[in-house]
């Protein structure tokens, strides 16, 4: 497991974060319909959107709430950069949590 990858805990110790993983695809998308929202479904859509490759942001974009059997929570980053007259800046914006 890469540093990328390994969970972190909370002071329970029970539960982490973690980049999901494509496998991870269903049980995202039925969390996000259990809160009422109607995401995509299509496994290409999902890697585009979650896991496919960027130049600006290596690794999933995706990241999961986990206590190790069920994903609690869900929250995803757009990343993006912010140009100005003084410099350019990294930002993200979240989505799908």
């Amino acid at each position: 497991m890469s540093s990328a990858q390994t969970p972190t805990l909370n002071a329970a110790g029970d539960r982490w974060v973690r980049p999901s993983t494509a496998q991870d695809g269903p049980a995202i998308v039925a969390l996000m319909r259990q809160a009422g929202l109607q995401p995509h479904t299509e496994p290409e859509q999902l890697r585009w959107k979650y896991w496919q490759a960027r130049p600006d942001w290596p690794g999933s974009r995706s990241f999961v709430l986990t206590d190790g059997k069920d994903i609690l929570a869900h929250g995803a980053v757009c990343p993006g950069t912010l140009r100005s007259a003084g410099g350019a800046a990294r930002m993200i914006h979240m989505i799908d949590w």
